[in-house]
């Protein structure tokens, strides 16, 4: 497993134990989307997943900001701990 499916996985798990439904996401033809989508708790997020410090491209920072426009809440998790930071705001409402 790579460094970066090895946190994923990690992140999945996680938000899985804290009950949202995970999903890896991809557009069709469409590159930049981030790669994971949660669904749960009347909400929806969704994130990029790097490997320890590396930082999204400048097409995946876009589309997150874009996504956030959109009023729905949009990240990027290169460490566990940022993921579950994100997985409890989205959690919260």
């Amino acid at each position: 497993m790579t460094p970066e499916g090895k946190v994923q996985a990690d992140i999945m798990k996680h938000a899985y134990d804290e009950g949202f439904l995970t999903l890896r996401f991809e557009v069709m033809g469409q590159a930049g989307y981030p790669d994971l989508m949660f669904i749960g708790f009347n909400t929806v997020g969704f994130m990029e997943v790097k490997k320890a410090g590396e930082t999204p491209t400048s097409l995946q920072a876009h589309r997150l900001m874009k996504i956030n426009k959109h009023g729905v809440l949009a990240t990027y998790c290169d460490r566990l701990d940022d993921a579950e930071d994100f997985i409890n705001v989205l959690k919260s409402g």
